[in-house]
């Protein structure tokens, strides 16, 4: 599997609320014929529901390895 960066330019709103010390993630998933940052934007259910699973397995062990 081939892995690439991916640079976010536009400000989101994940920066202003981070700036206000509030703990902040993003989660990026697959846009629809790559359209993003557009009214027409869509984004098929199930990739925003492995996005959500992603963060809640990452976020049980990283609380994991805090416990230790």
């Amino acid at each position: 599997m081939k892995s690439h960066r991916l640079p976010s330019g536009p400000l989101h709103d994940a920066a202003e609320t981070c700036g206000a010390g509030v703990p902040t993630v993003m989660m990026f998933v697959q846009s629809l014929h790559g359209i993003s940052h557009n009214k027409i934007e869509d984004t098929k259910e199930e990739h925003l529901e492995l996005g959500v699973t992603a963060f809640d397995t990452l976020a049980d062990k990283a609380m994991q390895w805090i416990a230790r």
